[in-house]
């Protein structure tokens, strides 16, 4: 058995006013995780692809996802102002 490792790019959120972490993965934007780190969402992703693409003979699925770039990390602060039509 051949092992591969592929890139799987996440953007994470941390609101200050909640101490969540949403997790974002670049690949597929309906993967989100909240609290549950970049980690697990790549881990779901790896055996699902497994299952349904590898495991049945599908390898040219994977190029879409191989990427030969070099990822940054870089952190921002993005201030959003409260809504003045709050209908709670």
């Amino acid at each position: 058995m051949q092992n591969i490792k592929i890139d799987y790019p996440v953007l994470k959120l941390l609101l200050s006013t909640n101490p969540s972490q949403l997790a974002m993965a670049l690949h597929d934007r309906q993967a989100i995780r909240i609290d549950g780190g970049s980690f697990i969402l790549a881990g779901s992703f790896a055996n699902l692809f497994q299952s349904e693409m590898l495991d049945k003979g599908n390898y040219m699925a994977l190029l879409p996802y191989y990427n030969q770039r070099a990822w940054e990390q870089k952190n921002i602060k993005v201030k959003f102002t409260a809504s003045k039509n709050i209908a709670y």
